[in-house]
């Protein structure tokens, strides 16, 4: 399913504006840019990098869990909220695509993030 598909499922008001941005919660400025997205693993890749710190930041919980039924509907997990700090800290907001990559491919195993085995 697509991940817009998936959005909707779960957020009532939502859009795409005229620069390819998924506006989730406009209020919150909440968004992932579907500019240049060429695959399933781009899209989580992005998805990783922009929405992880939804999960736990945004000041109203119902929101919260709304981008985590998001990310685990779309990705195929069932991550809680502690999961994503982590994942937020080692991959949030693009700071390490390779090792984004890689997590992706190790079957998002979270001892790939363990600290002790990226040295």
């Amino acid at each position: 399913m697509h991940f817009v598909e998936v959005t909707k499922q779960h957020v009532s008001y939502w859009f795409i504006n005229s620069e390819m941005e998924l506006i989730i919660f406009q209020e919150d400025n909440v968004f992932i840019n579907l500019d240049g997205i060429e695959s399933k693993k781009d899209m989580i890749m992005r998805a990783l990098h922009c929405l992880s710190r939804d999960t736990f930041s945004l000041s109203n919980v119902h929101k919260q869990n709304q981008i985590l039924a998001i990310l685990n509907e779309y990705i195929g997990l069932n991550y809680g909220k502690s999961e994503y700090k982590t994942i937020y800290r080692y991959l949030g907001n693009g700071i390490n695509p390779k090792m984004t990559s890689g997590f992706i491919e190790a079957g998002y195993d979270m001892s790939y993030l363990d600290p002790e085995s990226l040295f």
